[in-house]
């Protein structure tokens, strides 16, 4: 390896930790939809019938659940690449 040559250890390493962003954005917006149904959760509207937004608990839990396992993913093909690439 040469001086001008980059670390390509050091390079995919930087490459496999920027894709957590899209995960932990799709947890937080999962989150900010679950303290929406907490907090708006069931009102009265103007013909007098209850509404409830459970549209938001249900879109925010699949939000958590897929940033979640999208991480999970992103990491054990990481690890399982580096192990192979040594």
């Amino acid at each position: 390896m040469t001086i001008a040559e980059p670390n390509k250890a050091a390079r995919f390493e930087n490459v496999s930790s920027r894709n957590y962003w899209l995960p932990g954005l799709l947890v937080s917006l999962g989150f900010g939809l679950m303290a929406y149904f907490v907090i708006v959760g069931s009102y009265v509207d103007e013909s007098g019938y209850l509404v409830e937004e459970f549209w938001a608990w249900g879109l925010g839990v699949a939000c958590v659940g897929l940033g979640t396992i999208w991480a999970i993913v992103t990491k054990v093909t990481s690890s399982i690449s580096q192990r192979l690439r040594k």
